[in-house]
């Protein structure tokens, strides 16, 4: 009993590692979808401003302003693109650590089910289960 209270405990250590992992990730996932979404803003306004250039009636500089803008718009692409690229990545990884949160939550209760029923244990003098420690230690 004492090897199943210790794997009990590493596993609780184990999911607040991997919940505090699992808000880093979401914080982090937020902060790139903010970003995606204040790219796509300025890429759309340097289409507005290619096409609004494209149609103007002024020559002068036209060509010179218009590759500038070309070149922003596919940098901006180009960035949208790599940060699109991330957030998947982070969303693969928030994924993973829910599969494992589920794993280690499923073996946790599992063995404070066999600790409940296998474990005498008192507290102050008085006779509780098993899930009181866990209380106290969470």
């Amino acid at each position: 009993l004492p090897i199943f209270m210790g794997i009990y405990f590493a596993i609780n250590n184990k999911l607040t590692e991997l919940t505090l992992s699992q808000k880093q990730n979401i914080d982090g996932k937020a902060k790139l979808l903010s970003q995606i979404s204040n790219y796509k803003d300025i890429y759309n306004k340097s289409l507005e401003s290619k096409s609004t250039l494209e149609n103007s009636l002024v020559a002068f500089k036209k060509q010179k302003r218009l590759s500038a803008l070309t070149n922003d718009i596919d940098k901006f692409s180009q960035t949208i693109s790599n940060v699109t690229n991330e957030l998947d990545r982070v969303t693969l990884v928030l994924q993973e650590i829910d599969s494992q949160l589920k794993f280690y939550s499923d073996i946790q209760q599992n063995i404070l089910d066999e600790l409940d029923a296998n474990l005498l244990l008192f507290i102050n003098g008085q006779e509780k289960p098993f899930k009181e420690i866990q209380h106290l230690h969470s």
